[in-house]
C-alpha cells in the first residue's frame, strides 16, 4: 500500500470510509510515510525523497543503532507535524451545533526511530534508565517452547527488519533516547491539537481519549520492537480519559479494560446504544471488570500466511497466562511479585491450580466473546 501511494500521490478513498465522512491516511513509520501525507509533502518540497531514509540521513555521531537515522526532513515536513495540522483544521472548521468523532493518529512512536531536529537530540542516552528485566533475555525463562523463540532469532540475523531483536545496553539507551524524542513531539502536537479545540470553543463540550494500540519491549528482556512474546512491555498501553463533565481533579484507575472496549464506551457517553453483537463492555460502566483476553496469530504469519503460530493470552489483575498454538507449555507470571516477568511458573506444581482457573477462564472469555450479532458482518 505505502509503494502505491508514493506511485500515485492523488488516490482518493471512496466517499465513505469505515463509516468517516472524511480521511486522510499516513501509512508507514518514521520518515518513510505514504498516503496522503505523500501528496502533502510533495507540494511542500520538490524532492522530498531526497530528504527520507538512512542513504539521506544527516550525521549522527555517536549513534549505532540499528534502524535509527537522524532524518534531514524538517520538523515541519514531518509525518506529526502533517497529522497536527491536518486534526487542526478539521477542527477550524467545526461549530457547536454538530457532533463529530475525530481520530487523530500518528505513525509515531514506532521503528524505525527518526525524530526530526531538536526532538533527534531531546534525550540523551546517558542518562537513560534500562528496564528491571533487561538483563535477563528471553533466552533465560524456563519452560518456553523453542518455536517460541523463533521470531529472536530472525531478529538476531537481520536487525533491519520487523522481527524483535536483542541489543546491548548503548544500543538501547540510544533506542530509548530517540523514541522518548519522538514521543514529546507528539505531546507537543496534542497539545497544539487541544489548543486548537479550546480556540474554536469546543473544549468544555468534547470527550478527549489517548490511548495507543500497542507497546514496545525498549529494552525489556534485552529486547526491542515488538511480537513474538505477551510481555507487558507490550500488551500494556496508556489509557487517558478526559471527560469535561467528570468531577475535576482527576484519578488513576487499575481497572482491566481492551480496545474492544473502546467503542461501546465511546458510544455510552455520546448517548448512543451500544449494537447488538458489538463485543467489549462501558470502561465506566457497573460490575467488576472483565479479563483481557490477547489474541495474536503469531510472528510467524508474517513469513508463512498459513503458519499455525497464533499465541493466546489471559490477563488478569494478577496473573498472566499464554497458551501456544500446537505446542505444549505455556507461560504463567505472578504480576504481583514478578511484574517484569522473569520466573515463567507454567510448571511449577504450587501454580498447578491456578493455572488450571486460568485456562478454565480464558475458555469462558473465549465463549463470551463469540459473534452475536443478528446480522452478517459481511455482504456479497
Amino acid at each position: 500500500m505505502r509503494r502505491r501511494w508514493a506511485e500515485w500521490p492523488d488516490l482518493d478513498l471512496p466517499a465513505s470510509y469505515y463509516g468517516f465522512e472524511h480521511a486522510r491516511l499516513c501509512i508507514g513509520h518514521g520518515d518513510l510515510v505514504e498516503g496522503h501525507y505523500t501528496a502533502w509533502l510533495r507540494e511542500r518540497h520538490p524532492d522530498p525523497d531526497s530528504l527520507r531514509g538512512p542513504a539521506n540521513a544527516l550525521a549522527a555521531p555517536g549513534f549505532s543503532a540499528p534502524q535509527c537515522w537522524r532524518t534531514a526532513l524538517p520538523e515541519a515536513l514531518y509525518p506529526t507535524s502533517y497529522v497536527k495540522e491536518q486534526a487542526c483544521d478539521f477542527l477550524a472548521a467545526q461549530d457547536a451545533e454538530t457532533p463529530f468523532v475525530l481520530v487523530v493518529s500518528f505513525p509515531d512512536p514506532h521503528h524505525p526511530f527518526t525524530p526530526p531536529g531538536r526532538y533527534w537530540s531531546r534525550y540523551d542516552p546517558d542518562e537513560v534508565e534500562l528496564p528491571a528485566s533487561f538483563h535477563h533475555p528471553v533466552e533465560a525463562i524456563r519452560g518456553l517452547p523453542p518455536q517460541a523463540l523463533e521470531a529472536y532469532r530472525w531478529g538476531a540475523e537481520d536487525p533491519e527488519s520487523h522481527w524483535p531483536f536483542a541489543v546491548g545496553e548503548r544500543q538501547a539507551r540510544e533506542i530509548i533516547a530517540l523514541n522518548y524524542g519522538s514521543i514529546s513531539m507528539v505531546d507537543d502536537a496534542v497539545g497544539e491539537v487541544l489548543a486548537a479545540l479550546e480556540a474554536q470553543g469546543l473544549a468544555e463540550e468534547t470527550v478527549v481519549a489517548f490511548t495507543s494500540d500497542h507497546g514496545d519491549y525498549m529494552g525489556d528482556h534485552g529486547c526491542v520492537l515488538k511480537m513474538g512474546l505477551h510481555f507487558q512491555s507490550v500488551v500494556r498501553v496508556p489509557l487517558i480519559w478526559y471527560d469535561p463533565r467528570a468531577p475535576k481533579g482527576g484519578r488513576v484507575s487499575s481497572r482491566l479494560g481492551s480496545a474492544i472496549d473502546l467503542a461501546p464506551t465511546l458510544l455510552q457517553r455520546a448517548g448512543l446504544k451500544v449494537p447488538i453483537g458489538m463485543q467489549g463492555q462501558d470502561l465506566f460502566g457497573e460490575g467488576p471488570a472483565a479479563d483481557v483476553l490477547v489474541e495474536d496469530p503469531g510472528i510467524q504469519v508474517f513469513r508463512d500466511s498459513e503458519a499455525r503460530s497464533s499465541i493466546l493470552s489471559l490477563v488478569t489483575e494478577r496473573w498472566r497466562l499464554s497458551l501456544f498454538e500446537g505446542l505444549e507449555g505455556g507461560e504463567l507470571y505472578d504480576l504481583d511479585v514478578d511484574p517484569h516477568e522473569l520466573d515463567n511458573r507454567w510448571d511449577d506444581p504450587v501454580c498447578r491450580e491456578i493455572r488450571l482457573e486460568l485456562q478454565q477462564r480464558l475458555s469462558q472469555r473465549l465463549v463470551a466473546l463469540r459473534d452475536r450479532s443478528l446480522v452478517a458482518t459481511a455482504r456479497a
